[in-house]
């Protein structure tokens, strides 16, 4: 996604292997994914939408570091390292009659990785893992986890005379500490990650505003830094309308009413639909209610309005 938006998180990672082109330390591993993180917030066009989100943002990305810095078992720097399937999901599973697997499809994000982020299949409960951030949705996926945790006891003796696997992941549960690999390596899990959990375990969310507004005190760079991204939020706003207004013109049914109406919908969803479902903003009524009565003008504005009228 960074490569794509021209934010060049290939630099990132090459800073951090050696001559051969190979990453040989977990804890290097660790900083690089914070860096890519930190890398999508401070340059991507797109990351601050207003001054309360864009500091609540920043504010989580920091109390996330600290939370990882904790995570992370400092003895496992040199390995083991271990190669990861990347996509283990049902749909890349095939089965035999007797429901046995006996193939695993699709292995281009296959890997080698720290110990740490051999993750089991977090998909066993609940696939979203924004939702898994909510310590009780977490708890209740553990349910499903530790039945999977027995079997995998039973096989691993049986097969290999040891529980290693068993007992890594046995340990790594805890803590919420599945979650904390998984937003490292997928930096749009962050944000939900630190508010939803970090804040109940560690500061059992009180005060959060006062948090937050103490730290951009802190640092006047991050008062200014959440200053240019609200500047670079209104010039990617103004690209954003012309790239819209172009892709509007040359519908095939540009002249037809149902086609502006979809096209004018759209625009307006897509811009303020996160008010209902941010981490940051708890006024879920107040996104309802603006949804409903822009959508509502709009429809109005597209049937009383003639198209000649510009």
């Amino acid at each position: 996604m960074q490569e794509l938006e021209g934010l060049k998180p290939s630099n990132i990672q090459s800073a951090f292997y050696n001559d051969k082109g190979v990453l040989t330390s977990a804890n290097d591993y660790v900083a690089m994914l914070l860096q890519v993180a930190d890398n999508a917030f401070v340059n991507g066009r797109n990351s601050v939408s207003e001054k309360d989100q864009g500091e609540d943002a920043l504010y989580h990305l920091h109390i996330f570091r600290q939370y990882a810095k904790g995570w992370m078992d400092h003895r496992l720097d040199q390995g083991p390292f271990v190669v990861v399937h990347g996509d283990f999901e049902p749909f890349n599973l095939m089965v035999n009659e007797q429901m046995a697997i006996v193939s695993v499809l699709d292995w281009e994000w296959s890997r080698v990785v720290p110990l740490q982020f051999f993750k089991p299949p977090l998909w066993l409960k609940n696939p979203d893992t924004t939702k898994l951030a909510w310590n009780f949705v977490y708890r209740d996926y553990l349910k499903s986890f530790d039945q999977l945790l027995r079997i995998m006891r039973t096989r691993e003796r049986e097969k290999y005379g040891d529980e290693l696997l068993s007992n890594e992941w046995a340990k790594a549960k805890e803590d919420s500490g599945f979650l904390v690999a998984n937003a490292l390596e997928n930096w749009t899990d962050i944000d939900w990650f630190a508010h939803r959990y970090i804040n109940w375990k560690c500061y059992k969310t009180k005060d959060l505003n006062e948090r937050v507004e103490a730290f951009m005190k802190e640092d006047p760079a991050r008062q200014t830094l959440i200053g240019r991204k609200l500047r670079e939020r209104i010039t990617y706003e103004a690209k954003l309308d012309s790239l819209e207004d172009m892709t509007i013109k040359s519908a095939p049914n540009y002249d037809d009413n149902s086609s502006l109406a979809y096209f004018s919908i759209k625009k307006f969803f897509s811009r303020h639909l996160w008010i209902c479902f941010s981490p940051t903003i708890p006024q879920i009524a107040l996104g309802g209610a603006i949804i409903i009565t822009g959508t509502y003008l709009l429809v109005r504005r597209i049937i009383r309005t003639p198209l000649t009228s510009g």
